[in-house]
């Protein structure tokens, strides 16, 4: 690790004036040759040596070949004569070496470079201290580097892939790609912890011309199938004042779960895919793919309880993340978790119970969570609300009866007439059909009880049933018809029409349903069917929807958002999008039989 001095003279050297007044140097370098096969690079038409230089805030990219010194960092793009190369070399010691066992079986002939496909290059890190490696440098796992598609995915000997750990256990896999068309070489890590290492920032430098992967479905099947399943949706762009927010809703599936119902994944029943469905490979994947989402908040659903405290608690905790974790009503193993960064301050934490009595329409184990939120950066407060409603087709009547619970604690804790409104956003698996009666309820403000039937209430295929009555609700919880408690002052003014119920607040969904290639999207897919049940809404001043009769797949919505601005989603697939991909989910890349939401909003 070079000194603060001896930095700032090769900085000078090296023209490099960004990073002259930086107090951190760490390098992790390489060298030509090594004793065991001297001749490797020497027989190179094009040697080099990859440095990255790490400073706080920034990292900048050395690549050195036998003719000239490349620096790339956010503004410069700077190339050096030759002898400068010379010098630079000449002046560091070579303490790693980056080298592929196909390489050592190089030694001695001939081989072009220029003509090399995209590799993977394992650094052996003989002791931190002794590299000056600091604790910024993120470890890898696994491969994280998938080409685009067109280019086929790096494949290595297993001997390749073997690891010499330091006494932390910690090991580090460069990945090196190189340009056919400049010649030059870029370098990616990322972290893929197993269980208590630190997630990456979501700022981590990423060169340009990568791909920017958040989540495993789409990685696996453009390394398998050479297919690209999920993209940024870029909902506004340009410069906006703010914080940013990332928001990842995601139900991970809980292992007994996954057992007691083996007809939903019938597709791991084949020879030699059980593994797929146990938990030590669910939860190998689930924090590959939480720190490739690295999101501010984590709103999860299907956490078992003995699971949170043994896996999910201790690994946020040691990425920076606090959590609250609520578990389903009497004998049920699962419940929901939120997640968030430190810092965010709680203010306030409720947990939300929908069941009420065994003889009424609340007579279910499904639970909810509500937690105040405020942002030590900018000192705005929010709300974010996670839940997982019932999953029976049948009863849209106890869907919309926990619903209503839900949107009464949000009210009181943030709405209108709460004395303390700030913005919200609601997570969670509702169970429900985008454009289904429910959906529209939230989306709109408004439900008519006229002739709606209780299978028509979700949207899920189970239509028919009862009538369901507009004296739903028990009068245990004391909840309007407006969704409001029935304290709250000036309930009067948001009281329905006769047969209807309505609600305060104001939603817009981070998703349209429907995708790019005009199929209706699905977030769960698994061996009996394909559906969009999980959500992420957020408060707008108002969404249009009021005005809609109809609203349906193919229609606009003008939204006219407030304090949260919705900046852009990772998109969700369609079934003629899946088809002939991986198969139902979980699989070899999917951990669960649903996949996460993200967005990226700006909180004002």
């Amino acid at each position: 690790m070079f000194g603060e001095e001896e930095m700032k003279r090769y900085c000078k050297k090296m023209k490099i004036s960004s990073v002259m007044n930086s107090k951190r140097y760490s390098i992790v370098r390489s060298r030509k040759s090594t004793s065991q096969s001297p001749q490797v690079f020497q027989n190179h038409k094009s040697t080099f040596n990859v440095f990255q230089l790490l400073v706080p805030k920034e990292k900048i990219e050395i690549v050195v070949d036998d003719t000239s010194v490349e620096v790339n960092c956010d503004t410069d793009v700077q190339k050096l004569n030759g002898d400068k190369a010379n010098e630079t070399q000449d002046a560091i010691d070579s303490d790693v070496i980056l080298l592929t066992d196909e390489e050592e079986s190089l030694s001695g002939s001939q081989r072009n470079l220029s003509d090399v496909k995209p590799e993977i290059v394992l650094l052996n890190e003989s002791s931190s201290s002794d590299l000056g490696i600091s604790d910024e440098i993120i470890c890898l796992e696994d491969m994280n580097l998938v080409h685009e598609a067109g280019l086929s995915p790096p494949t290595l000997p297993q001997k390749t892939m073997k690891e010499q750990q330091d006494e932390t256990g910690r090991s580090t896999i460069c990945e090196i790609y190189r340009e056919k068309q400049t010649g030059s070489y870029l370098t990616n890590n990322q972290s893929f912890p197993w269980a208590h290492s630190l997630l990456p920032s979501t700022s981590s430098y990423r060169p340009t011309n990568m791909p920017e992967f958040v989540d495993l479905l789409t990685q696996g099947t453009l390394s398998i199938c050479k297919k690209w399943l999920r993209r940024w949706d870029v909902v506004q762009s340009g410069v906006i004042d703010g914080n940013p927010l990332r928001i990842c809703s995601y139900n991970v599936l809980c292992q007994q779960t996954a057992y007691k119902t083996p007809e939903l994944y019938i597709h791991l029943a084949k020879p030699g895919r059980a593994y797929e469905l146990t938990w030590e490979n669910r939860w190998r994947l689930l924090t590959r793919e939480f720190s490739m989402i690295a999101a501010d908040i984590f709103c999860l659903q299907e956490v078992q309880y003995d699971h949170y405290d043994y896996f999910f608690k201790p690994y946020f905790e040691a990425a920076g993340l606090l959590g609250k974790y609520k578990k389903r009503t009497h004998s049920l193993i699962d419940g929901c978790a939120i997640f968030y960064k430190s810092h965010f301050q709680l203010l306030n934490y409720q947990h939300i119970e929908y069941y009420v009595s065994s003889d009424s329409v609340l007579d279910r184990d499904n639970i909810g969570q509500l937690v105040r939120l405020k942002d030590m950066r900018s000192g705005r407060e929010f709300c974010i609300a996670n839940t997982h409603l019932l999953f029976n087709k049948r009863r849209g009547d106890v869907k919309l009866a926990q619903l209503a619970v839900l949107l009464a604690n949000i009210d009181k804790e943030c709405g209108p007439e709460s004395g303390q409104e700030c913005p919200y956003i609601v997570c969670g698996d509702f169970n429900i059909q985008p454009y289904s009666p429910l959906y529209n309820f939230i989306m709109s403000g408004e439900i008519c009880f006229t002739n709606l039937r209780r299978g028509d209430i979700s949207g899920q295929g189970s239509p028919g049933g009862p009538f369901v009555s507009v004296n739903l609700l028990p009068e245990d919880v004391k909840i309007a018809r407006n969704c409001r408690f029935k304290y709250l002052k000036n309930r009067a003014m948001l009281l329905p029409s006769i047969n209807c119920w309505s609600h305060p607040l104001s939603f817009n969904s981070v998703y349209h349903h429907v995708n790019t290639e005009g199929g209706p999207v699905v977030s769960t897919y698994h061996s009996v069917e394909a559906v969009n049940p999980d959500f992420i809404f957020y408060s707008v001043k108002s969404n249009g929807m009021k005005q809609a009769m109809f609203p349906s797949f193919n229609q606009e919505i003008n939204v006219s958002e407030r304090e949260i601005r919705l900046i852009r989603r990772l998109s969700l697939p369609n079934m003629n999008q899946l088809a002939g991909t991986l198969g139902p989910w979980p699989n070899s890349s999917t951990p669960s039989d649903h996949i996460p939401l993200i967005a990226d909003f700006v909180l004002q």
